[in-house]
């Protein structure tokens, strides 16, 4: 296969991933998706856990590039920031799931497959460590001193991340993007607010 085609074949089979779960995921459905033999689907990717594997990099890669472009593009880095949180809530239309990959793998397979879980849980710390680049950059903004942007980043990015969650399990109960998107500027606004200074 070309690296054309096998990127192809990983996305479509992230998709199905994303959408089924890990267990509920057959290879017949793989192959379908895939548009693949088995043979081939072996053959390019080894078992079922590795092309999983290739899926939850391949998600990774895409959310990174999504929140550095989010950031890279707005006018100020508490706008990205700001972008970014509600990227991550506010899931696209066309996403198979409401749900994270990557929290969705944590919690599925948790107890039955610790190589996939522990590469969720390091993809997640990598989208974190990312929301700390952010945070550097708004408080590097708010006119923060180097010392006050070493010791406030790591902790407000761990907070974002948590929050995050929490706004999305909210919108996934009630369903009120509006409500949402307010809570979203209130809080961003309200952590760099209350930042203290040494």
């Amino acid at each position: 296969m070309t690296r054309v085609n096998i990127d192809t074949a990983i996305e479509k089979a992230t998709q199905l991933f994303w959408m089924n779960g890990y267990g509920a995921t057959t290879m017949r459905q793989l192959q379908h998706a895939m548009d693949m033999r088995p043979g081939s689907i072996y053959g390019a990717f080894g078992d079922k856990d590795t092309l999983y594997l290739r899926t939850l990099e391949c998600y990774k890669k895409q959310w990174l590039l999504k929140m550095k472009t989010t950031m890279a593009g707005s006018d100020t880095a508490i706008e990205g920031l700001t972008k970014t949180i509600s990227l991550a809530i506010f899931t696209d239309n066309s996403a198979p799931s409401d749900l994270c990959f990557l929290v969705k793998t944590v919690n599925e397979l948790e107890t039955r497959q610790p190589d996939l879980v522990s590469y969720a849980r390091n993809a997640l710390l990598e989208v974190r460590d990312e929301l700390q680049q952010q945070t550097e950059l708004v408080l590097a903004e708010l006119g923060k001193s180097p010392e006050e942007i070493s010791a406030q980043a790591k902790g407000l990015a761990i907070i974002i991340q948590a929050q995050i969650m929490g706004l999305k399990a909210q919108l996934k109960l009630n369903r009120e993007p509006e409500v949402i998107a307010a809570l979203v500027a209130q809080f961003v606004a309200s952590i760099f607010r209350q930042t203290p200074s040494h």
